[in-house]
């Protein structure tokens, strides 16, 4: 697959250099238009919570390693009341020329302490040496816009096509609720790599997007390992009606047991003023990542992890400028198909997203994931523009789960379902 991947990266560089050979051959090197003045601007935004937590997951708090309850709000006890500033991003974008554009964003981001290696995408608090917060650098690329026509090349850190220019924008509360393929870490929002983004037509009806990146986000990378990132998309019904269809590969894991991962989304919308619904949903697949071995006969099998989620949500508009209301569904199953009894033992060779990890609490046992069930409803006030006060109702719920150590006897005992419920008045703010 990395031999794949690199060939279609060549591929894609080769058509886009020779496509634009043409122009390059009749242009002026480092000729300067003088009909167009460069200029940037400046942007910005944050937002942050007061919230209580109406309801804690039985499984108390302190023990979101775990592998249930892997929220923002999972690590504090019912009724604790929390002010918290989740995201504050401050970015310039600078019009080089009328082909050349540079874009930089720096940015801070808050999930719960201690939750930098946690599961899934919430990641932990960005802080200094000193336990300060501060910034990181999220994107800082170069594009050249019109390299054929109708396309742009990007390089450099910029947001990945996966949910940013689509499910994200288009679910607008981002203040709310990352998208389900962000929120469980399924899918970067950033990459540093090289980017091709276009539209088949003028119109910009049918369209397409191609990142070959390092697979690490914002992390350097540790590893040689690639990851192709492509998508087709289309608006129909006077693109008021978008789809699209996306897929990703990589190699998860280290050199010497690399396993393959593929992740496959479709993600539909109705996209207009008064009222916005969409679906999203994806399949997240690691090759040969989870190893059973059969009690009764010491059988070692190998497994595929199959983590599926789908998420549904609805906009609208009550007062024009002033009052809207929103709404959202996921569920979300880090196991797939396996199936979970007292005739195996389970361990995992390449960590997925929300599956298996290191139990603390029973010393060398392994603690399963769950299945989850999120829902959202609030009101987004809009006193003054941009300015956002919003009421809302976060609620995560778990699955009924086996505990104990794993290697030694599996569905002992278990954990009823339950759930976490915190009221909270969000304020959002952008310039």
């Amino acid at each position: 697959m990395k031999k794949i991947t690199f060939l279609i990266a060549c591929g894609l560089l080769l058509a886009t250099f020779g496509i634009h050979s043409s122009y390059a051959q009749t242009a002026n090197a480092g000729a300067v238009d003088s009909t167009f003045t460069p200029s940037g601007t400046f942007s910005g935004q944050f937002f942050g919570d007061i919230s209580d937590k109406i309801h804690a997951d039985s499984l108390g708090q302190n023990n979101a390693s775990n592998g249930r309850g892997n929220s923002e709000y999972s690590l504090y006890q019912k009724a604790y009341l929390n002010e918290q500033l989740r995201r504050v991003y401050l970015g310039y974008t600078y019009n080089i020329s009328r082909n050349f554009t540079t874009q930089w964003l720096a940015a801070y981001e808050e999930g719960y302490p201690g939750a930098a290696n946690a599961i899934g995408g919430f990641g932990g608090i960005t802080t200094d040496a000193a336990g300060e917060r501060s910034f990181y650098l999220k994107y800082a690329n170069l594009q050249w816009k019109n390299i054929y026509s109708n396309a742009t090349l990007i390089f450099g850190a910029q947001a990945t096509p996966g949910f940013v220019p689509t499910s994200e924008t288009q679910w607008g509360y981002r203040s709310i609720e990352k998208t389900i393929t962000d929120k469980y870490g399924i899918i970067k929002s950033a990459d540093l790599g090289l980017g091709l983004y276009g539209s088949f037509d003028d119109a910009k009806n049918y369209g397409y997007d191609l990142l070959y990146a390092d697979g690490t986000g914002q992390k350097l990378p540790s590893l040689r390992y690639k990851k192709l990132y492509v998508d087709l998309w289309t608006y129909l019904l006077d693109k008021k009606f978008f789809i699209q269809l996306y897929g990703d590969m990589n190699r998860y894991s280290g050199e010497l047991s690399p396993h393959d991962a593929t992740t496959l989304k479709v993600y539909a919308a109705y996209y207009t003023v008064p009222l916005t619904i969409g679906f999203e949903g994806f399949m997240y697949n690691i090759k040969n990542a989870a190893v059973d071995t059969v009690i009764s006969t010491k059988t070692v099998e190998t497994n595929d992890i199959k983590t599926i989620g789908l998420s549904f949500f609805a906009t609208a508009q009550i007062i024009p400028n002033s009052l809207n209301a929103f709404a959202r569904f996921d569920m979300f199953n880090p196991n797939g198909d396996l199936v979970f009894d007292n005739t195996r033992s389970w361990a995992t060779v390449a960590a997925p997203v929300g599956f298996l990890t290191s139990n603390a609490g029973n010393g060398n046992g392994a603690q399963l994931s769950t299945k989850e069930n999120f829902f959202v409803v609030g009101l987004d006030y809009t006193p003054y523009k941009n300015v956002h006060i919003m009421p809302n109702i976060w609620y995560n719920s778990y699955a009924s789960q086996p505990v104990g150590n794993y290697s030694k006897l599996v569905g002992s005992s278990s954990l009823s379902s339950d759930n976490e419920m915190v009221a909270r008045i969000t304020f959002y703010y952008r310039f």
